[in-house]
């Protein structure tokens, strides 16, 4: 028995010996948080890269679930959760009652909020230059569960090597680059001496206190500290520390003062042990500032094609409205032709049209007339080329047989054929009559065509699917019929064009079948128009087939082919 007894505290000791350190796999771009023996384990993985994954150790301050309306709090902040939709919530920063900006350093922009979907987090600096970490985990109908940390310890890491948070060491021994994670080998950190380490900015002065404790709490008298500044932005430091001794507050002079985030390490040493702290901080200028940092083309640019001039701004204390001013040169001088007014916004965004194919040169200027005085006025300016190519053509041929035919019709495109005599009408189901057309496929009468797009609209601006449907042409002979639209306009093309975006009316429409109805059952294409009915034309034979039945499926022999479809109700084609 009592053989049986020091068995069993033998297997405790083992037990408690080798369980001390657990191992834990942490996804890429994720957040891990565990309490362990009372204490918590926090670390935020951001980049799992080829052999290497950047971490920071958190000194976590508060976890829990949040109800919509309602904030967590935890030293000297609050995080409230102001708006829920879906796995989304918006989330604000709290001190004191006052809402709080927070400066991303990715993109070197502040926020005043932060739309997050669970299980993700944003790393940033609360104005007072404090490294921060707020993330979110599950996230209910009216309630999210919230986490708020600060930074303690941070690094990019290989394989064997590791960050200490306040009470655990996370040391890296697996990074799976394709399986976007890393498994990390946790543990605490035994008693033993600790650094204590806190900074201030005032005055364009950086203050650091750094001293050196044993495992009792008690500063270590004789220890030496040293420090130094690893810059991450362009603040260089006018001093350098070296042997700051055991309790030292040490101030550098901060010059080429900006706004941006920044870096120090502090290292403390007794005989025994060496212990080091690096630590983030950033600075915000209160002097107003704007910036252009990217402007980019949404679109490929062609002529007569409408493309978004995508302006990224970076703004910092701007009280009052300015003017976005966009200029074009093709060789003659520069020729203002948009102007945006702006306040506080991260983007802005303009419709061009090109009227002319060449290389353009396109500049876009913030504050042109210099309403605001600026710490920095010479980066408001941003230049680029930009090659418009002519623009392209969809082509269709139809074969026309004796008799009656339907074939695609869009308003606005160029027909031409081999027909000799030829009588052509496009219905319209809006008006529920039919407009002559000539042999071109264009409006016999001109008022009557000025009539049919001012009630369906044409190719690039639809009303409805009358202009973007089928004509019936008449031929007393076998022909040949081919018709041209811009590339931009044509069925492929998406956007307005797309039938997926359009109503039926009530009663008969001729629809063309399309590249998006592949696949799918009339059933499932008509679903919410009532009771319906398909017929197609025949050209062939002469006569309509149909009526078919709500699982016939369109396939890729049918595409382009017309449909005469009865809808019960007026209905929105959905693809």
């Amino acid at each position: 028995m009592v053989k049986l007894k020091l068995l069993a505290a033998l297997a405790l000791i083992l037990f408690s010996f080798f369980s001390f350190a657990l191992v834990e796999t942490i996804p890429d771009n994720s957040l891990y948080h565990k309490t362990i023996d009372g204490k918590s384990a926090s670390l935020a993985v951001f980049g799992v890269a080829q052999g290497t994954v950047s971490v920071s150790a958190l000194d976590e301050k508060a976890f829990g679930v949040v109800k919509l309306g309602q904030n967590i709090s935890a030293g000297g902040y609050s995080v409230a959760v102001e708006e829920i939709s879906g796995n989304t919530a918006v989330l604000s920063l709290y001190t004191d009652g006052t809402k709080q900006k927070l400066f991303d350093p990715e993109t070197g922009m502040s926020r005043s909020s932060l739309t997050l979907s669970s299980d993700t987090q944003f790393k940033a600096f609360t104005q007072d230059g404090t490294p921060i970490l707020i993330g979110l985990g599950r996230v209910g109908s009216d309630w999210a569960e919230v986490f708020l940390s600060e930074e303690y310890d941070s690094g990019v890491l290989a394989i064997n090597d590791s960050v200490k948070g306040k009470d655990f060491e996370f040391r890296a021994n697996e990074i799976d680059y394709p399986g976007k994670f890393a498994r990390f080998e946790i543990s605490k950190i035994e008693a033993g001496n600790a650094l204590s380490v806190s900074h201030s900015i005032s005055g364009g002065r950086l203050s650091v206190r750094a001293f050196l404790q044993d495992k009792n709490g008690q500063i270590i008298s004789d220890a030496a500290c040293s420090a130094s500044g690893a810059i991450s932005g362009t603040l260089t430091f006018s001093g350098a520390w070296s042997d700051l001794g055991s309790d030292y507050e040490g101030s550098f002079q901060l010059s080429q003062l900006q706004y941006g985030v920044y870096q120090y390490t502090v290292s403390c040493a007794d005989a025994h042990e060496t212990v080091s702290r690096t630590a983030n901080f950033a600075i915000q200028d209160p002097a107003p500032e704007l910036a252009i940092i990217s402007v980019n083309l949404k679109g490929t640019p062609e002529v007569d094609v409408p493309v978004q001039l995508i302006t990224q701004i970076y703004s910092n204390n701007i009280l009052h409205p300015y003017t976005a001013s966009f200029y074009l040169d093709r060789g003659y001088g520069w020729v203002q032709f948009g102007t945006l007014t702006l306040r506080s916004e991260e983007t802005a965004s303009l419709t061009w049209t090109p009227k002319g194919e060449g290389v353009y040169k396109i500049k876009v200027e913030l504050d042109s007339n210099h309403d605001i005085f600026e710490k920095n006025e010479t980066n408001n300016i941003f230049e680029f080329n930009a090659a418009v190519s002519p623009p392209t053509s969809a082509n269709y041929s139809y074969s026309l047989k004796k008799g009656w035919n339907l074939v695609q019709f869009i308003s606005g495109a160029k027909v031409s054929s081999t027909c000799s005599e030829t009588s052509a009408w496009a219905y319209s189901p809006k008006e529920k009559k039919y407009y002559g057309l000539s042999s071109s496929l264009e409006f016999a009468n001109s008022t009557e065509g000025i009539s049919f797009h001012e009630r369906n609209g044409d190719a690039s601006t639809m009303k409805s699917l009358a202009p973007f449907s089928s004509a019936w042409v008449y031929t007393n002979a076998e022909c040949q019929l081919n018709s041209s639209i811009r590339s931009s306009l044509a069925p492929s093309a998406g956007g307005t064009n797309d039938l997926n975006l359009l109503k039926l009316e009530k009663g008969w429409n001729l629809i063309l079948a399309q590249e998006w109805m592949k696949g799918n059952t009339l059933q499932h294409i008509f679903w919410n128009c009532g009771s319906m009915k398909a017929y197609y034309w025949d050209n062939s034979a002469q006569k309509w087939q149909g009526p078919l039945p709500d699982s016939y499926e369109i396939t890729d022999s049918f595409l382009g082919e017309s449909l005469a479809v009865k809808a019960g109700k007026e209905c929105t084609l959905i693809g």
